[in-house]
């Protein structure tokens, strides 16, 4: 333990280099990178010099480090759990090569876990800057000094090429420099930094190229015919397909909310475009389905058509009005917006089921149609217009005498004189640090939060790195600098003296017996001359919070902290602290220390709150209190991550259902296409519940959410069977439903009214029947037209004969069939009416839960500040 200078005034020199020998790993989620390192340390100690002559011209030999003094140099950003310290004689067990001069090297391989903010705003095509830090943890500038100034870079490239990479990612650039850590007092601190590169060509192939291929078949979906009826569950296969693939993207990532990742605001967009695409097709269908009169300003996207038709045979059809007016299966009155006479362009082969081989060759003549068909053509020339347009618009993306020179240096003679036994009493390091025994030991502890590593969700515990620092008087070690060639401190192991029983109470490891003391706090203790005790320990702590999820990703949290003896009470050792307020809110106490400054940003999770407290509380068994250090904060999910990737993918996918009231009933295609929809929030629903915690306190807000767009899509399913069987209905309709046919009227009304042109009445349509008879019946005939005279009320005059043919009228009669078809029109309207009052329900009922969701939850940070208000005002009496 005792430092190799001559005087107390002397710094030791240590030259530190850093040798990066391969890249392992990086994990995303977790932040840290895991690398090969060799560490080499030199320095000379005065008290290892011998004369190789008088040792069988021996030069040099290895020493445990254990047995000589070496530099407590750590990883100052260790990121491994299962070391305290990430260095010293803990990572660096290799033995130390000493030579007869005094030169002692230490080489040892190492292989670190350390942090690094990563960035994934431009993954996989991202490039990631990470160090190492090393650096003592007790010993200032004053003591050690670490120094690379003789560390040459001459050829980076050869270095570079002697790291090993791994198929992952490869590296860029290294750097070594030495800098003063700016606190008081000065440590002297060496950051390795290099930057390595992420190599896309998995990601490329696997992720990007699948998404891009899938994302291109909604193209596909444009070119197949209307009438096949598989239009909507090909974009629906689609759409589910790509969310699959971004939810195995997802897993990747770490829960970050700073930036979005490139690749997945990529597969946002390609959903949003299939989403887009599916309605659209929705649209298509509904034009290629409708029958009535189709609006002017429509026409116009027929030119897309010829423009998409340029060179191709066409035909005309050549509309009469006589027999628009006449037609039985026109009506009264001719709306179809397309002058009399008019020339319609229609494709060959698309009309009356007649293909291009029917009219080679031959002329066809000019064919006559009915109003009803011209309407039907009409929408079927916009269904197709509207098909390029949605197409086109689709984003296509010198010697000595050796040894007993050890007990010429003072700080050796001091440490000696400390340790050593004083008239026949040995040192004990369990004997505390007072005179008088009814005397308590005072130690204040602070205790500095450095960074939220990890939040456990389903573990219920929070892992955190602290530095903390305890100072105490110790009567024992006190000693006049002068008499001992002016040393005023020394380095002492917390195993040589007494040290403070302070543990974390609530501790969640199970690799640690107690988070605290001499197995968590293994750094040296200063002591100075006067007596004073200090011990500043790095500490990576894991302790149990009761984590509410209720408001999930919009979710804080309130976790403490608590540190205090299990032994000693408050008449044995009284523990005191600084009380700390830090809150980042406006209107409230800053900052002014700049302490939020010096706390590590994580990509998941912001400080909101900091609290540390001293507090007493009497144990069972026990007459006096104990004195703990209270360190409460609030953490508070960042919550963007969570919105983008599991939520609007919901709403998204949810809103869709309602486009399912718009496809025709005749398409066939509204219950798969809701089964689809549903089968998406399912698998999306199984995701999220892996990232919840497996508790029945409460329900989290995104889980209720998906639970009632489940909800609303189910009934939604219910509610199309519902219209299917009404609208396939042929019964006579109950009188309750015919009520609800005022929907329909409010529809109308709602709509803009349309100009009608006068037409003249039209008589009824009579039935004409023509019977052709051979002379063989005609015998036959005119007896069952006698008959047929006697019964009915129509005149000879009515009934004409031709030879071989017989002509006859009969009047309008309302048979059986007649009605049913009446009972079926009604069903229909019914079914419409029931169509709009279920879209504009699940409508309102979809908008209040997504609303609800966005806006109050992120509204929920006030009761846990005003949780801890009302709790340390109380406390202060106020």
């Amino acid at each position: 333990m005792v430092r190799p200078v001559l005087k107390p005034s002397d710094v030791v020199k240590v030259e530190f280099d850093v040798q990066l020998l391969a890249l392992n790993a990086v994990d995303n989620k977790e932040q840290t990178i895991t690398t090969e390192t060799v560490i080499t340390q030199q320095w000379n100690n005065p008290y290892l010099r011998w004369a190789p002559e008088n040792y069988g011209n021996l030069k040099q030999i290895l020493v445990d480090p254990r047995e000589v003094w070496v530099p407590d140099v750590v990883l100052e950003n260790n990121a491994d759990n299962g070391v305290v310290q990430a260095g010293h004689v803990e990572k660096f067990r290799s033995w130390v090569r000493v030579s007869s001069g005094g030169h002692n090297t230490w080489l040892s391989p190492a292989t670190f876990k350390s942090k690094c903010g990563l960035s994934f705003k431009n993954f996989p095509f991202d490039t990631q800057k990470c160090s190492l830090v090393f650096r003592s943890v007790t010993s200032d500038r004053t003591f050690l000094n670490i120094d690379t100034t003789h560390i040459k870079n001459d050829n980076p490239e050869e270095e570079l090429n002697l790291t090993t990479s791994n198929g992952y990612w490869s590296l860029r650039s290294i750097e070594i420099k030495t800098e003063d850590k700016k606190q008081s007092p000065i440590f002297s601190k060496v950051e390795v930094s290099f930057r390595i590169g992420r190599k896309p060509m998995f990601f490329i192939l696997f992720t990007i190229v699948p998404c891009m291929i899938i994302g291109l078949l909604i193209l596909v979906s444009f070119y197949i015919p209307n009438e096949v009826g598989g239009r909507i569950g090909l974009c629906s296969t689609i759409l589910l397909s790509v969310s699959v693939y971004l939810l195995v993207i997802v897993n990747q990532l770490p829960e970050q909310s700073d930036e979005l990742p490139i690749i997945g605001v990529y597969y946002i967009a390609t959903m949003v475009e299939i989403g887009l695409a599916l309605t659209a097709t929705v649209v298509v269908m509904m034009a290629y389905h409708a029958t009535s009169e189709p609006p002017r300003i429509l026409t116009w996207i027929t030119v897309f058509n010829r423009i998409g038709s340029c060179g191709r045979n066409k035909r005309r059809l050549r509309i009469n009005d006589a027999n628009l007016n006449s037609s039985p299966e026109v009506g009264k009155v001719n709306t179809t917006g397309i002058a009399m006479e008019e020339i319609v362009d229609v494709e060959l082969g698309e009309v009356d089921g007649q293909t291009s081989a029917d009219t080679l060759g031959e002329k066809t003549p000019p064919t006559s149609v009915s109003k009803e068909e011209v309407n039907q053509e009409t929408w079927k020339e916009i269904a197709r217009a509207l098909d390029r347009v949605f197409y086109c618009r689709v984003p296509h993306k010198g010697c000595a005498a050796g040894w007993p020179r050890t007990t010429v240096s003072k700080e050796h003679q001091l440490r000696q004189d400390l340790f050593s036994s004083s008239g026949g009493i040995s040192f004990n390091r369990m004997i505390r640090p007072v005179l008088n025994t009814m005397e308590k030991v005072k130690v204040r502890v602070q205790v500095e939060l450095r960074a939220v590593v990890d939040v456990d969700k389903n573990g219920q515990f929070v892992s955190t790195d602290t530095i903390i620092k305890q100072q105490w008087n110790n009567t024992f070690f006190m000693w006049t600098p002068s008499i001992y060639g002016g040393v005023e401190k020394l380095l002492v192991s917390p195993n040589e003296m007494w040290a403070p029983d302070i543990v974390l109470h609530n501790n969640a490891d199970d690799n640690v017996a107690q988070a605290g003391y001499t197995e968590k706090f293994k750094t040296w203790i200063v002591i100075y001359h006067n007596g004073i005790s200090d011990w500043i320990s790095p500490v990576s702590f894991k302790s149990t919070c009761s984590l509410d999820v209720t408001y999930f990703p919009y979710d804080q949290h309130r976790c403490d902290m608590i540190f205090g003896s299990l032994t000693s009470d408050k008449t044995l050792l009284d523990i005191e602290t600084d009380e700390v307020h830090l809150e980042t809110r406006k209107g409230r106490e800053s900052d002014e220390d700049g302490q939020f400054e010096e706390i590590e940003k994580s990509a998941s999770w912001s400080i909101q709150r900091i609290e540390v407290r001293r507090k007493e509380h009497y144990r069972k068994g026990f007459p006096h209190p104990f004195t703990a250090i209270h360190l409460s904060f609030i953490i508070r999910r960042k919550p963007l991550h969570f919105v983008v990737f599991s939520m609007v993918p919901c709403m998204l996918i949810g809103a869709l259902i309602f486009v399912s009231f718009f496809i025709p009933v005749e398409s066939g295609e509204r219950i798969g296409f809701s089964c689809t929809i549903l089968l998406s929030v399912s698998v999306y629903l199984l995701i999220v519940t892996e990232a919840l915690p497996e508790q029945s306190d409460s329900l989290p807000l995104i889980g209720v959410y998906y639970i009632i767009i489940m909800i609303e899509i189910a009934l939604a399913l219910t509610a199309t069977i519902v219209v299917l069987k009404a609208h396939h209905a042929t019964t006579q309709p109950p009188g309750c439903l015919k009520g609800m046919l005022f929907i329909n009227n409010i529809y109308r009304c709602c709509r803009k009214p349309k100009r009608r042109k006068r037409t003249s009445k039209v008589e009824p349509p009579v039935q004409v029947v023509v019977l052709d008879y051979s002379s063989d019946h005609k015998e036959k005939h005119e007896d069952s037209e006698e008959r047929y005279r006697k019964k009915s009320s129509i005149s000879l005059s009515q009934l004409s004969v031709d030879s071989g043919s017989q002509l006859f009228t009969r009047p309008n009669t309302t048979d059986g069939k007649e009605e049913e078809e009446d009972w079926s029109e009604t069903w229909r309207q019914i079914g419409k009416a029931l169509d709009r009052l279920f879209f504009w329900t699940f409508t309102i009922t979809f908008l209040i839960s997504t609303v609800v969701v966005f806006t109050y939850g992120p509204s929920l940070a006030k009761p846990l500040n005003d949780e801890m208000d009302k709790l340390y005002g109380a406390q202060r009496g106020v």
